[in-house]
């Protein structure tokens, strides 16, 4: 550490000092990592047997998994701190899900002039809200009418548990879909459910003006991009693309990560890695069966810990018989949390309370608003005009 650095690190709060030391070591981590995937001569071996295009992917992914599982597997939940917060966890999205879609019509607004945000200067910029939704203060309260939509979708066959709302990406995915005019209209089951039963509002008719502008520097800039690339072909200054036919290096965070792991990694990375993605220290996932069994068991564990008796209909087969159960018991489980989840919010909302904020989330945002700022520049220059994002 230089003597500036040190003076500012030695000046901050024992925790700080912590958190400081963690991320270095996760740079640290990855950094060495991304060194031995490019030099290491019996990774270069064992990556000639597939598509270089994944190779590629891989690089990039692995290093920051591998800092993951070694840098923060301390902080995973016990099991006992698991079960206790999955319902609890279950609940806030619920809350955040609605937040986002009434957020929706708020992002219509701006990108028709309708409203101006403290903080938005670009639609990426609403990454942030989706971020830390709970503190975004342009979004109206949820009304008990609006938790009772959710609680119908989550109890329903409405619920999907993909249904995830982005901002600002699900906004602008359904607005392409319903341009397209086919028939799926890129809703995800909750918003078509909330806006069958309280009105989908004008964020899907609104004049469209800002990302509009937005988008025609960026497809002119990506053209632009595409046929210099195609240009330099054609002319020989780059190679023109051969067909890869070598399967896929596996990037899925479990398949690709375990194989990988236990021929290239020493023992201590192994059990870090184990240790991280919640399976024994003596196995590692490999079949369905095991896969099943072991929810099967986590099933069984979750109702026990409850301590409350709960119905269980007959069944020619228990397993069969366990997992109707378990989703019915965890339904029960979610609404309960969900009920305490709002009254927690109408509390903090009536007293001016903040809430807590997911600082990894909030990083990782302003890291992706940051990256699409840049490219937004790139093409803005491009266009000849000046190197800001006063478009509008």
């Amino acid at each position: 550490m230089d003597n500036e650095f040190q003076e500012i690190f030695n000046s901050l709060p024992e925790e700080n000092k912590k958190e400081v030391m963690k991320k270095l070591e996760y740079e640290r981590v990855r950094a060495e990592t991304k060194l031995r995937l490019e030099t290491d001569p019996s990774i270069q071996e064992y990556f000639k047997s597939y598509n270089i295009y994944s190779i590629g992917t891989f690089k990039m992914l692995y290093p920051i998994h591998k800092a993951n599982w070694m840098v923060n597997w301390l902080d995973i939940p016990k099991i006992d701190e698991s079960f206790d917060l999955q319902y609890v966890n279950a609940a806030k999205e619920g809350l955040a899900m609605i937040l986002k879609r009434k957020a929706l019509q708020r992002i219509a607004e701006w990108n028709a002039y309708q409203a101006e945000y403290d903080g938005i200067e670009t639609s990426i910029d609403f990454a942030m809200w989706s971020a830390d939704i709970f503190n975004v203060p342009y979004i109206e309260p949820i009304t008990r009418f609006e938790l009772d939509i959710y609680l119908k979708y989550r109890t329903t066959d409405y619920y999907d548990m993909y249904d995830n709302l982005d901002l600002p990406m699900s906004y602008r995915l359904q607005l392409m879909y319903r341009k397209m005019n086919v028939d799926d209209d890129g809703e995800d089951n909750f918003c078509r459910l909330y806006n069958t039963l309280a009105g989908a509002g004008t964020y899907l008719v609104l004049p469209t003006t800002k990302t509009d502008i937005e988008g025609r520097y960026e497809d002119n800039f990506r053209n632009y991009n595409i046929d210099k690339h195609n240009k330099d072909i054609a002319e020989g200054r780059k190679e023109q693309p051969v067909r890869d036919e070598r399967p896929n290096l596996p990037t899925e965070y479990y398949n690709a990560n375990t194989e990988f792991v236990m021929r290239f990694e020493n023992d201590d990375v192994i059990k870090k890695y184990r240790e991280y993605i919640h399976h024994e220290q003596r196995d590692i996932k490999e079949s369905l069966q095991i896969e099943q069994e072991e929810r099967l068991l986590w099933h069984l564990k979750s109702m026990f810990r409850e301590n409350e008796p709960f119905p269980i209909a007959a069944h020619d087969d228990f397993r069969e018989a366990i997992k109707t159960a378990f989703i019915e018991f965890e339904k029960h489980k979610t609404i309960e949390a969900i009920e305490t989840a709002y009254e927690d919010y109408l509390f903090r909302i009536e007293n001016k309370m903040s809430f807590e904020k997911d600082e990894e989330k909030i990083e990782h945002a302003l890291d992706y608003i940051r990256r699409t700022k840049e490219y937004l520049l790139e093409a803005r220059v491009f266009a000849g005009e000046p190197a800001d994002l006063n478009m509008f």
